[in-house]
């Protein structure tokens, strides 16, 4: 990481489908090994691409925290 905000106006690409070809969720999450009582804070989560699973597999508390006002990642239910 280089500690710049990623531009707002790139959002699109957190959407490319060639992004699952470099950062496969599957493979993030299985690293990961997380356990059902987890409790995980997604820091500068954009729009979700990996908190959104995250929350599926755990059933405590995913955190997200943005990183800038333009985020675009949401609030979801725990």
């Amino acid at each position: 990481m280089t500690g710049d905000l990623y531009e707002h106006h790139k959002a699109s690409k957190l959407l490319d489908p060639k992004r699952q070809e470099l950062v496969p969720v599957g493979k993030v999450l299985e690293l990961l090994k997380l356990n059902k009582d987890d409790i995980v804070a997604d820091l500068g989560c954009g729009n979700g691409y990996l908190t959104l699973p995250i929350a599926k597999m755990v059933e405590t508390k995913v955190l997200w925290i943005k990183s800038y006002p333009h985020s675009s990642c949401t609030k979801f239910p725990t």
